[in-house]
Formats: C-alpha cells, sequence, structure tokens
C-alpha cells in the first residue's frame, strides 16, 4: 500500500489478464506463507496406530498455527536445539566419547526410538528417557550401542524430508522478496499482507536454522517439562477441545507417549533471548506499514494499536513470567495446588446437616480446583494457579486475538487498494544502460 493519501484513486476486485490482479496479490503471498510454514515443519513420529489421514490433518494444523504465529514454530525449534544440546553434553560426561550426536538426540526428541518392557508395555523414548535408563542400569552398553547407537545413515534413511520442496520454498521466498524490493525501489504500492509474507519468511528461515502415576509414559518422571508459554497453550486448547461440537470429537486410542507436534519445550538462556530477537524482527515489520493506505481511517487506527500493543506485549510479557514462571516458580506454582488438592479431598464434602456456609464453600473450592487444572484425566503436570489462569493465559490469547486481527486486515484491505498496488515492476530499469 502506498502512503495514505486522500488523492490516491480506489480499485476493489481487479481481474489480471493484463496486469497485475487481486489474484495475483493474494496467490504468491498465501502460496508463499503455505510452502514456509509446511517445508519448515517436520512432525514427530507418529503413534503405530495413525493413518495417513491422521499424519495429514496433524501437518495441516500445525502448519496453521505456525502460519497464524510464526513464533511459535521458532519456538518448536529452539526448544528442540537445546534439549539436543543438553543430551549430546550429558551423554559425552556419561560415556566419554562423543558417538552420541545432535542426529542421535534430534531422531529420539521426535520419538525415533520405542521400548517395549518386559510385561509387554510399549512407549516412545526421548533423549532423557535413555540418559535415564543408562544412569540407572535399566539397559546395558551394549544394549545402547546396538539398538539405541544406530549409524548415520540409518537415521537419515528414517528420516527423509522432501529436499525438493524445501528447496523450491526458499526459492518462492526469495523471489518474493527480490519483488517487493523492486516494488519499493520503483514507488510501487505494497499491501499488508505482502509486509506480513515478508515477515514470516524471516521467521521461517530462523525456524529451518535451529514407575509412578502418569499422563504419557512411564518415563515421563524423567524427562517431562513444563514452562509458561505450554501451560498457557495447552490450558487453552483445553478450553477448545471441551466446547467443540460432538460431532467433531472422535474416540482417542490409547496412546504410547508421543509428544504433541505443538508441544513446545522449553527455551532458555541464549535460546530464549534468540526467539525473542526473532519475534521482535518478525513484529517489527508491520511498522512498515504505519503510514500506509487503509481502506478506511479506523483500519489505519487498529492496526497501529495492534502493532504497538504486540511490540508493548514482547518488551513486558516474556520476561515477566519466565521471571514469576521459570523452573521454581511453576514448581512452587504446582506444589500449592496440589496441597490445595489433597486438603479438599482429605476433608471430603460436609454432609447433608451441615451448614449450607460450608456446602457453598465446598463447592467453590471443588470449581476451582477445576478452573486449576482442565485437562483430561488432570494431568498434574498442567496443575495452574488462579492467577495464572486469569493473567498468563487471557495474555496468550490476546496476543493470539491481535495476531488474527493482521491477518484479517491483510484481506480485508484488498477491497480497496490504491491503483498502482496493481502495477507490475519495470525490470528494465533495472538493467544498466551504457553509451
Amino acid at each position: 500500500m502506498a502512503l495514505n493519501s486522500t488523492r490516491k484513486s480506489l480499485q476493489g476486485w481487479t481481474s489480471s489478464p493484463n496486469s497485475r490482479g487481486t489474484f495475483d496479490i493474494l496467490w504468491p503471498c498465501l502460496a508463499t506463507i503455505f510452502l514456509s510454514t509446511w517445508s519448515a515443519l517436520c512432525l514427530n513420529v507418529p503413534e503405530p496406530f495413525d493413518t495417513k489421514w491422521t499424519h495429514f490433518k496433524r501437518k495441516i494444523w500445525t502448519t496453521f498455527i505456525s502460519a497464524m504465529g510464526p513464533e511459535f514454530l521458532v519456538g518448536t525449534a529452539l526448544g528442540e536445539w537445546e534439549s539436543a544440546h543438553f543430551s549430546v553434553a550429558r551423554f559425552k560426561e556419561l560415556r566419554q566419547d562423543n558417538k552420541w550426536t545432535l542426529k542421535h538426540a534430534f531422531f529420539a526428541d521426535m520419538g525415533g526410538y520405542m521400548l517395549q518392557t518386559s510385561d509387554d508395555v510399549k512407549f516412545f523414548l526421548n533423549a532423557k528417557h535413555i540418559i535415564w535408563l543408562l544412569e540407572h542400569g535399566a539397559i546395558s552398553t551394549a544394549q545402547f550401542e546396538e539398538r539405541i547407537l544406530l549409524d548415520s545413515k540409518t537415521i537419515d534413511d528414517r528420516n527423509k524430508s522432501d529436499i525438493f520442496t524445501r528447496v523450491f520454498a526458499v526459492s518462492q521466498a526469495l523471489w518474493f522478496c527480490v519483488n517487493i524490493i523492486a516494488r519499493g525501489a520503483q514507488g510501487l504500492a505494497v499491501t499488508t499482507l505482502e509486509v506480513t509474507t515478508v515477515g514470516i519468511i524471516v521467521d521461517k528461515e530462523d525456524a529451518h536454522a535451529r514407575t509412578r502415576p502418569h499422563s504419557r509414559t512411564p518415563l515421563e518422571f524423567a524427562s517431562r517439562e513444563v514452562w509458561s508459554f505450554s501451560l498457557s497453550y495447552h490450558y487453552l486448547m483445553n478450553i477448545l477441545k471441551a466446547i467443540r461440537p460432538q460431532l467433531w470429537q472422535r474416540k482417542m486410542e490409547k496412546s504410547f507417549g508421543r509428544r504433541s507436534d505443538t508441544d513446545v519445550l522449553p527455551v532458555t538462556g541464549a535460546a530464549f533471548v534468540t526467539g525473542w530477537l526473532s519475534t521482535a524482527a518478525f513484529i517489527s515489520t508491520y511498522f512498515i506499514a504505519w503510514n500506509f493506505h487503509f481502506p478506511t481511517p479506523i483500519e489505519r487506527l487498529l492496526w497501529r494499536l495492534t502493532s504497538g500493543m504486540l511490540v508493548a506485549m514482547l518488551l513486558v510479557g516474556p520476561f515477566y513470567f519466565n521471571m514469576l514462571y521459570g523452573e521454581r516458580g511453576i514448581k512452587r506454582m504446582q506444589e500449592k495446588v496440589r496441597k490445595y488438592r489433597k486438603a479438599l479431598e482429605d476433608a471430603g464434602p460436609p454432609g447433608e446437616k451441615s451448614k449450607w456456609k460450608d456446602r457453598l464453600v465446598y463447592k467453590l473450592r471443588s470449581f476451582a480446583m477445576k478452573i486449576m487444572n482442565n485437562s483430561p484425566g488432570n494431568d498434574p503436570s498442567l496443575d495452574v494457579s488462579l492467577f495464572f489462569v486469569f493473567v498468563a493465559v487471557p495474555s496468550l490469547a490476546t496476543y493470539a486475538l491481535l495476531r488474527a486481527y493482521v491477518w484479517v486486515e491483510d484481506l480485508i484491505a484488498c477491497r480497496a487498494l490504491p491503483a498502482d498496488a496493481y502495477k507490475t515492476v519495470n525490470w528494465s530499469a533495472f538493467i544498466p544502460h551504457f553509451g
């Protein structure tokens, strides 16, 4: 879009036989976003009973979430990178060699290994599970080297990726960026959708570069890690699952402990800073459109407010919640919730002859406990405090709504674009002329 001007002639839907039309704006943007996101995804190993249709639906859903929030994919990549580096360092300490590589670590964390116990219990192993088994002598060195320490070629054969798709996606992204730069150099209008697409390309390229009660597996205690983002995300997803139509719900098979593709591993230290900078780079692209033309002054104001709120949330939110709900903070919070739950269970419901106030208090406390854990089966690792529910969860929801608004505005703004948004780049103008 061009700078705002009341003298600019506006056009609605424009056909494209003889010039750049509306479809020529929408299609390259949406195709580039889809390809950049789809090619960057590498889903975890499916459950043994999963069908190709199930795997395809998972990838579509993960692609949708990654397109809505590119920082989600960056966070996933950084969390897995941090986990992989930790396991490589830990194996080096345990074995005094460098045979366990990053390739083994990534393969393990995506569900490349499965353990079958003597009583025929099967579940996926990740790198930290394997470390625990080695440390406690549950598997011998010979078993580790024979069945787990696979050679590089074997892993590559089991983890093939579509190289052609990735090369094509990168080529498309580069061409798209060159085209946008050329339009800017010639003073031609650029739409907010194209600006958003450039931001997503930047974020996706960063992602390319990086026996006790249990809810998933018997070795969950050795590796289950939660942090503020995953707690908020799972809480919101559980709300959506609870309110979705019964028709959409299906009976779930018993899981072998597969880690969800939307389960982001903790991101700390340098990886956290890298993710923050990457997100900042993406959100900053919204300010390119600060003085662009919008169909109405209200839409321009909403765009500016949205951009400002996203920056404010980025500046405050991650550091505040990382400080308040770091590893120790979450542990303290969940210990308190479990104490409250045990006290409520020990007290039991009041009898029929008890005072109405006592019955009311018990119902309110029971309701509060349901609010503090809305997961199916009351997974204890997803316990949260009421403060977390009413502050952290709404913060993530607000951030998601702001990002959704950007998408909505990107699309509805196409109803009234400046006329020069439909002009094509004059590539011959970039060719040097001599004489």
